[in-house]
């Protein structure tokens, strides 16, 4: 297996995961507030107009100011957010990342179709390479996988 055209053994363990966003099917909560879970494996500053734009991309950005205290609510035990919810927040954080690589398991399906206004359709666009378990079919329609713009 190959990965950014290099055999996947000679890659060190940590250059891998720098190079590397994983979103996971699960898209479990870590325990701290909605911009604390954002900034996640951020690297570089990132200001609330970054944050904001991310979730708007993901379509959680009037859910997610919505909660009592928008981007410093505390999330984990505190509060909770739907299993779309949470897969939106991490894909929107993978959208911060410098990353190469993409790496979505089932990215989608958590994801409901939008009946309220809290929850548009996602218009994620892809900067680096997307590797998806879903097939096309399966993906929001700008969030297809192997694409990047």
């Amino acid at each position: 297996m190959r990965v950014l055209g290099s055999p996947v053994d000679s890659w060190p363990l940590s250059e891998l995961r720098r190079r590397t966003t994983y979103v996971d099917q699960q898209a479990t909560l870590v325990e701290g507030t909605v911009r604390d879970s954002l900034r996640l494996g951020v690297t570089r500053p990132v200001g609330d107009d970054q944050l904001l734009d991310a979730l708007e991309a993901v379509g959680l950005r009037r859910a997610l100011l919505g909660l009592p205290q928008g981007l410093d609510t505390a999330l984990g035990r505190g509060q909770g957010l739907s299993g779309g919810q949470r897969q939106r927040l991490a894909v929107a954080r993978s959208l911060l990342t410098d990353s190469e690589t993409v790496l979505l398991d089932e990215p989608n399906s958590n994801w409901t179709a939008p009946a309220n206004a809290a929850s548009p359709e996602p218009s994620v666009t892809w900067r680096p390479p997307v590797v998806s378990s879903s097939p096309a079919t399966d993906c929001p329609p700008s969030a297809t996988p192997g694409t990047s713009s």
